[in-house]
């Protein structure tokens, strides 16, 4: 198991903390040099060659996730349960150690269960999600089943904050409320139709100034590189729009959102 806080202790070092899984029960009949060559093959894999002998203190956040991680896989299990194990570092080292934890799905061929609340590190990194609230399954399937069609209201919002559009389903023809625009069934799940809802995922919208489109209003708008993120005012509702860095919008501004399936 790999732990939210990194659960090291202060007076080991590196390979100490490596080395503990291999003095369980179940290990202890492994040879010597067995053990000694799977403590250094982890060292190894998880880029801790020349930070052996340091202490926790010594090393960087990312340094003592990776320490964690070595020790997991050391005595090479075939099932390896991460809680949260990204939450207490930066935005730049959570990307690299999603990388360093694919890498260790591919090498030791353990399936990990991974506890998160980041959606965006569940869609990046797993080949299947479970969906749970209060302790209820409320969809399970691949990233991209998840994503492009949430199975209910609360899959929708919580995972990556669809927009829903109330109005009225006609076979595979939904009307608008309040709008004179009819979208196309894409594969809108039943619970969503019988509730007259249609999600709209925020790249989904396109911000212009004309067209059969939404009328809004720009109340918000945060530049993220290579997209800008707007929050919009749609009637009563408000939605969340990602468009390209050089559309540029700005707050109070009349659009209209144009759906773009």
């Amino acid at each position: 198991m790999v732990f939210q806080s990194f659960a090291l202790w202060p007076h080991m070092t590196v390979r100490e903390h490596v080395e503990i899984p291999l003095k369980s029960r179940k290990k202890a009949n492994w040879p010597a040099a067995k053990k000694e060559a799977a403590v250094s093959q982890a060292i190894h894999d998880m880029g801790l060659d020349a930070l052996a002998d340091r202490y926790p203190g010594e090393l960087s956040g990312g340094q003592r996730q990776r320490v964690s991680l070595a020790r997991a896989i050391v005595s090479k299990p075939s099932i390896l349960i991460m809680d949260e194990p990204l939450s207490a570092l930066d935005a730049e080292l959570k990307i690299n150690m999603r990388k360093e934890i694919q890498d260790i799905h591919r090498r030791t061929g353990a399936i990990i269960i991974y506890v998160t609340h980041d959606q965006s590190e569940a869609l990046a990194m797993a080949d299947r999600i479970l969906v749970m609230r209060h302790g209820d399954i409320e969809q399970l399937g691949t990233p991209e089943e998840i994503y492009t069609h949430p199975e209910n209201e609360f899959v929708a919002t919580f995972v990556s904050k669809c927009n829903l559009l109330h109005g009225t389903w006609q076979g595979n023809d939904f009307y608008v409320a309040g709008h004179p625009l009819v979208y196309r069934d894409t594969g809108v799940a039943g619970t969503l139709k019988e509730k007259g809802l249609y999600p709209v995922r925020p790249e989904q919208f396109h911000i212009t100034h004309d067209g059969p489109g939404l009328e809004a209003t720009i109340t918000n708008r945060q530049f993220h590189g290579r997209e800008i993120h707007y929050a919009v005012i749609c009637g009563k509702e408000q939605f969340r729009v990602f468009a390209r860095a050089g559309e540029v919008f700005a707050p109070g501004e009349s659009v209209r959102l144009v759906f773009t399936a």
